[in-house]
């Protein structure tokens, strides 16, 4: 379970990197702001596998979650931060089964 977690995270961290290194700073302001959002959506658990990626003020979400809503949740804050002009969206949802 820790070590899904530290993957979860690590994942995060390296594309917040990702943008940093690219030097532009808006980038890096928006990727750390997802982060911030994914990791406090409501629901959002060691379970759930979101990866992000920021190009130009468009933000492009993959992965799966477990949890239904936990995909509209992500979206809906991620459209609210400052310098995002569009998401896109390719979460899917996994139902356990």
């Amino acid at each position: 379970m820790m070590r899904a977690t530290s993957l979860a995270v690590a994942l995060l961290l390296a594309a917040s990197l990702f943008a940093v290194a690219q030097g532009n700073p808006d980038e890096a302001k928006i990727s750390q702001e997802v982060r911030h959002q994914v990791l406090m959506t409501p629901y959002y658990s060691v379970f759930d596998i979101i990866e992000y990626a920021v190009d130009d003020g468009t933000v492009t979400l993959k992965g799966w979650t477990l949890e239904p809503g936990v995909k509209r949740d992500i979206e809906a804050e991620v459209k609210k931060i400052d310098g995002v002009q569009k998401v896109i969206n390719q979460i899917k949802d996994e139902p356990v089964g």
